[in-house]
């Protein structure tokens, strides 16, 4: 019985040795395969082979090949691909080199296809019949071959031999001499290694590892073929298919259980994509197949022997489910610049430090500076990501001591507010370093994310913060946000939140050097919270509702807060407020906007695609009118003898007077109030027929019996002037009275 043992061969080799077959179970061959990514492949895979053979001592290792020797014959496991591929190379070579006689074709016989019977016959007739090499392709010859049956080209793994028996024409069709070198037993320049099955207990996820490799067409085994020459000792080209390539199994599997082996091939191609971007001037437009990683590959190596003992969950301690690795492993167009940054920061620690595990103090230090710069900074272009590595870089000088070096850091305009709170929170731990553990309690919130000069500056007494004032403010903070987060009644939630601090001051923050303005919107993006909260965060008004707060029952108290406001009809915030009122005009205020003009106050009813950039108004509401309309809701329960109520949003603020439609009467349909708004001064009523005509006089009578001394009509439209802005109690009395009176109308007394 041959056996074959756990070493070094060449094809040729292998070949002399047993004969070599491709089971039915194997997929079709796909190197061949006419798409872009197995022409990259391809044209890779023979470059380097080119070029080993026209060296004088250069040589290359294909890793190593699975299979099970039985009855004299190789079965293959894996290896399909790189075996055939030099089994076409060894026949075009000995093709063109006139060397294909009776001894190499009884040699490369024993080289079969079981995958189809198609694939197995045309094998067997390219190796015995003549083929005369022309100016034409080769696999133009073949296909002119009376033995060639036309329906082979529907085979995809003939199809794919001929294609890449094209290119490997192509790319050694000027080279002469190349097969005895190819076949030399002293050079042996072209090798793999052989792993017997048979004769190794295998678990069944090192079974999954190899069969699965071999189905999908895999750019990294191309890649790592090419790589490896930059790797300087075997342990590390044996990492490549060990530890290193665990690293990715690991995820690989939990992301596709069916092919973890492509899942994880494909993760560690995209790490050295994403990592070969630090390295390129070009960042990101690097080919990691052409890529010379001489000069870094020392560094490669120590970070992938750093990663197989690190795991995401070691940044828990900073933020739950950071995830800084496997989001570095996304494709290349998919990955964020921030992501790539805290990759980064974890890159330069395995470089300075080694394993997190070996200093953990230092990593966590390390780690919660960085995170709290990266976590609220914008990065937009490849500017902002440079000055971030560089800030990175200046960091690592003092990595074993970086509170140390922060805080002394020099001041200026040019640095973001998170380092510049970064360098005071520095000064304090440097003082007292327990201070480090109450910082990272209350960076650890998922809105504030690091985030918290205003609890620092709170907090202070004489210059200097307090552990229990921090504390305190933090447990109120983390109680209030609780409740307004809730899913539960959120949008109330948030309306009391507005009310409560208005009671407080005009908090609102400003949009630039307009005249609109915010209540704070609560979305979780970078932009959106420093338009928002962060600024609100910053105001008196704020601190004084924390101080306000006392106990766990958010919504009880914040309604106190509300109902303990004294409305003043002449303090726009009233209306807002609305004390012992469950309603609020800041409901109909899209993304939580307001302007400002003069004397009259809108809200945005416009659209946008996001709460950030939610500034651009198409639509406005005016806040005396949804005050009004709330109010009318809440005390007439229904407008009979109308149906419906519903307030004019203008598409420009001074396109016309804003105000409330009361339409849809029973009797007849056209017959509609209009109240209006005239600014800072009344409100207008007017009741009219939508088609200009006579009011009949039995409407006219009632109308009339509501008359005062101001008020005017004529026969198509009734007005009345007597309410001022102030006098919406008496207003909403007014309409109780007037629609009870139309509504004792009949339809045939009119």
């Amino acid at each position: 019985m041959t056996k074959l043992e756990n070493k070094k061969y060449t094809f040729w080799e292998l070949l002399e040795r047993v004969g070599i077959k491709i089971p039915i179970i194997q997929r079709d061959y796909a190197q061949g395969r006419q798409n872009k990514q197995a022409q990259d492949i391809r044209e890779n895979f023979l470059n380097n082979l080119l070029e080993v053979l026209n060296s004088e001592n250069q040589t290359i290792d294909l890793d190593f090949v699975y299979g099970t020797v039985k009855d004299g014959d190789l079965i293959l496991l894996d290896g399909q691909q790189r075996l055939t591929t030099l089994f076409l190379l060894h026949y075009f070579l000995a093709l063109k080199d006139e060397k294909l006689n009776e001894n190499t074709r009884k040699i490369l016989t024993k080289f079969t296809y079981e995958t189809r019977l198609s694939s197995r016959e045309f094998v067997k007739l390219l190796i015995a019949k003549k083929v005369n090499l022309k100016e034409e392709e080769i696999s133009t010859t073949i296909k002119n071959q009376t033995w060639f049956f036309s329906d082979w080209e529907n085979d995809p793994t003939v199809k794919s031999m001929l294609t890449m028996l094209d290119s490997v024409q192509d790319k050694f069709k000027n080279e002469n001499g190349l097969f005895e070198k190819l076949i030399s037993k002293e050079k042996e320049q072209i090798t793999f290694s052989f792993l017997p099955l048979d004769e190794f207990k295998l678990t069944d996820e090192l079974y999954i590892k190899m069969n699965a490799r071999g189905k999908p067409l895999s750019e990294f085994e191309n890649f790592k073929s090419n790589f490896e020459k930059f790797l300087l000792f075997e342990e590390e080209k044996a990492n490549l298919d060990n530890e290193w390539y665990d690293i990715f199994w690991k995820i690989g599997k939990e992301k596709n259980k069916e092919n973890p082996a492509q899942r994880a091939d494909e993760l560690f191609l995209n790490f050295f994509k994403n990592i070969t971007a630090f390295y390129s001037e070009k960042f990101n437009k690097d080919d990691v197949f052409k890529f010379n990683y001489t000069k870094k590959i020392k560094e490669i190596c120590t970070i992938l022997d750093c990663l197989i003992d690190y795991e995401d969950t070691q940044t828990n301690q900073i933020r739950v489910g950071l995830k800084i690795f496997e989001s570095f492993l996304q494709k290349e167009k998919d990955i964020s610049y921030a992501d790539r940054i805290k990759f980064y920061m974890l890159l330069v620690f395995f470089l300075k430090k080694g394993s997190p595990n070996e200093h953990p103090s230092i990593f966590k230090s390390w780690l919660r500076v960085n995170i709290n710069i990266i976590h609220n900074t914008v990065y937009d272009d490849i500017k902002d990501f440079k000055n971030a590595i560089k800030l990175i870089d200046s960091f690592s000088e003092n990595i074993d001591n970086l509170y140390s070096f922060l805080s002394k850091y020099t001041l200026t305009d040019k640095i973001s507010d998170q380092l510049k709170e970064e360098i005071e929170k520095a000064k304090i731990i440097h003082g007292k370093n327990d201070w480090e553990e109450y910082f990272l309690e209350a960076e650890k919130h998922n809105y504030l994310d690091g985030e918290i000069k205003f609890l620092i500056d709170i907090s202070k007494k004489d210059g200097i913060p307090s552990e229990e004032k921090l504390t305190t403010y933090m447990e109120k903070f983390e109680d209030l946000w609780s409740f307004v987060s809730s899913k539960e009644g959120k949008e109330e939630n948030e309306m009391l939140l507005h009310r409560a601090l208005l009671t407080f001051g005009k908090y609102l923050p400003r949009k630039k050097n307009s005249n609109k303005f915010t209540f704070g919107s609560f979305g979780f993006g970078l932009r959106e919270k420093n338009e928002n909260w962060r600024k609100i965060f910053k105001r008196d008004e704020f601190k004084k509702l924390l101080d306000k707060l006392n106990s766990k029952d958010i919504k009880q108290e914040l309604t106190s807060i509300i109902n303990s406001f004294e409305f003043n009809c002449n303090d726009w915030r009233s209306y807002f407020i609305n004390p012992n009122k469950k309603w609020t005009p800041i409901s109909y205020a899209n993304y939580y906007h307001i302007k400002i003009d003069k004397n009259a106050i809108f809200l945005n009813n416009g659209w946008s695609s996001s709460k950030a950039t939610g500034w651009g108004w198409s639509r406005v509401y005016e806040m005396y009118s949804i005050y009004l309309l709330q109010y009318i809701q809440e005390e007439l329960n229904s407008f009979k003898p109308f149906s419906e109520i519903h307030p004019y949003p203008s598409s420009d603020i001074n396109e016309t007077y804003p105000g409330i439609a009361i339409k849809n009467w029973k009797i007849k349909d056209s017959y509609s109030f209009e109240i209006n708004i005239i600014y800072d001064k009344k409100y207008i009523i007017e009741f009219f027929e939508k088609n200009n005509k006579q009011i009949p006089n039995k409407i006219m009578e009632r109308l009339k019996s509501f008359d005062a001394d101001n008020e005017t009509y004529d026969i198509t439209v009734y007005k009345n002037e007597q309410f001022e802005l102030c006098k919406q109690n008496d207003l909403v009395s007014f309409l109780k009275k007037l629609f009870k009176a139309l509504n004792e109308l009949k339809y045939d007394t009119i």
